[in-house]
């Protein structure tokens, strides 16, 4: 809209309901904010003709009306929000003053530098700017306001800011960017060491963001398989296995079997044997359960 010999200043306040989601690998983030315009359009003014504080406009008659055309330069997509009705409400007062409010959702881009991933800071930005008129001022109402910092298992948002830019460009003016500040992108590492009495052995397992990555179990019971390469033969493995090693006070038992690796394997079960312990040997086994299962607090 132009006036006869002065810009139509649009005073504007960003509520951000929720900020949803950070994606570094699409470099983005979706938010869901209530943005509201206010501006003076003199054509308007019902100089006391209602009875009435202001005028209400359904949403179905507010394309009818001039309003800014703000948009957002870094969106990748948005929508306004329609259940149940059009989330759009426009009020006018007397005297012309104008107040337009819309709820939205959006995904912006956020170029990030990932060299230091996991452990990076990221400083992402929501710029606002009117697409058709360079006669236009953009004013912050109030600062940028949001019910809560966002937090994930990944990222937190340690703060926000905005300030005012201005580029005249061949039909459009820049102004209004928010920044969002120390956006940390921190993927968690967890590795964990589990000891198994049952088996005689231990578990580890390295989980990224709780999922697990890597999990390997080694125990007296199963030991893991004592294997050798064939000479001249790299592709063949040849390869012993104990398993269901048991030990007890007067003797030890164990099972083996006979393992060939080529591509796939063959396994050729060979017998189970016990083998009585001396009293030396009782003795080492003693000291040996003992070291195992001693409560390291005592």
């Amino acid at each position: 809209m132009f006036l006869a010999d002065e810009p139509t200043v649009v005073k504007v306040k960003l509520h951000v309901n929720s900020f949803d989601s950070v994606t570094e690998s699409s470099m983005d983030y979706s938010l869901n904010a209530l943005i509201t315009q206010e501006w003076t359009d003199k054509r308007l003014d019902f100089y006391d003709l209602i009875d009435a504080e202001y005028l209400e406009l359904d949403a179905k008659l507010i394309h009818k009306i001039w309003v800014p055309d703000l948009y957002f330069p870094n969106e990748k997509y948005s929508y306004f929000h329609d259940v149940t009705v059009q989330n759009k409400m426009l009020h006018v007062y007397d005297k012309g003053q104008v107040i337009y409010k819309a709820r939205i959702s959006l995904t912006a881009s956020c170029p990030m530098d990932l060299r230091r991933y996991p452990m990076d800071t990221q400083v992402c930005s929501l710029y606002m700017e009117s697409l058709s008129a360079n006669y236009l001022t953009s004013l912050w109402k109030s600062f940028l306001h949001t019910i809560g910092w966002y937090e994930s298992p990944k990222t937190n948002m340690a703060d926000a800011n905005s300030h005012y830019c201005d580029f005249n460009g061949d039909t459009w003016e820049c102004c209004l960017p928010i920044y969002v500040k120390d956006l940390n992108i921190n993927d968690m590492a967890c590795a964990k060491l589990s000891y198994l009495p049952q088996d005689i052995g231990f578990e580890a397992d390295v989980l990224w963001n709780e999922k697990t990555i890597y999990k390997k179990s080694v125990s007296m019971r199963n030991p893991p398989a004592l294997c050798e390469g064939l000479p001249y033969l790299t592709k063949v493995d040849i390869c012993l296995v104990f398993y269901n090693v048991v030990f007890k006070a007067d003797s030890f038992s164990a099972c083996v079997k006979f393992r060939i690796d080529f591509y796939a394997y063959e396994e050729f079960k060979l017998k189970c044997f016990t083998v009585p312990l001396s009293t030396e040997s009782q003795s080492s086994h003693h000291l040996f359960k003992r070291a195992l299962f001693t409560d390291v607090s005592e």
